[in-house]
């Protein structure tokens, strides 16, 4: 075993000792205000672009930083989007995170808290697995003789590597199942 090995060994556990403090249904709750967040972020950011041109007047002040460039001015728009997209989603992310904590109260009911603990625990597990695999799958791209040596080293990354094909298989056969029975 080699440090990799320890790293995302480490990555593991903690999604694992993670999934089993938030459990089942905070998980899901989080992943889906993720989503919701994405999708109203994707939705509003142009409102909210609109509302701070119009207070702010930032189209006067970019207009004087470079006017004779329409690439900067282009730039510029390109960016003042994505801010306002990353401050719709923190925003809304923090409304929901707000709301998701209000969860934890369903852990402290005996039976119901015990199974959403270990579920929890088993959808962190599944999670933590996903991140090795990406991790790996990120380091296998890096093309320098310490990656490489690593890579070969780390038995953790070797299983990863193996196992990363027959997960891609097994989720798109679930999906090509369920589009099947859409269809």
């Amino acid at each position: 075993m080699n440090w990799l090995d320890y790293v995302l060994l480490f990555i593991l556990v903690f999604s694992l000792c993670n999934g089993y403090r938030l459990g089942l249904i905070k998980q899901v709750v989080g992943l889906a205000s993720f989503f919701i967040a994405f999708y109203l972020s994707l939705r509003w950011h142009g409102l909210l672009r609109s509302y701070l041109d119009r207070y702010l007047k930032l189209d006067e002040v970019f207009a004087v930083l470079d006017a004779e460039n329409p690439a900067s001015l282009w730039l510029m728009d390109v960016f003042l989007n994505i801010i306002c997209f990353l401050i719709l989603m923190l925003l809304i992310s923090l409304i929901l995170s707000i709301i998701t904590k209000r969860l934890s109260i369903l852990n402290h009911i005996p039976i119901i808290g015990s199974l959403n603990a270990l579920s929890g625990a088993v959808i962190g597990l599944i999670k933590g697995l996903l991140v090795i695999s990406l991790v790996v799958s990120l380091i296998s791209l890096l093309q320098t003789e310490f990656w490489q040596d690593t890579m070969q080293a780390s038995a953790v990354a070797a299983l990863s590597r193996h196992y990363i094909g027959l997960l891609f298989n097994f989720v798109a056969g679930l999906v090509e199942d369920s589009l099947g029975k859409l269809v």
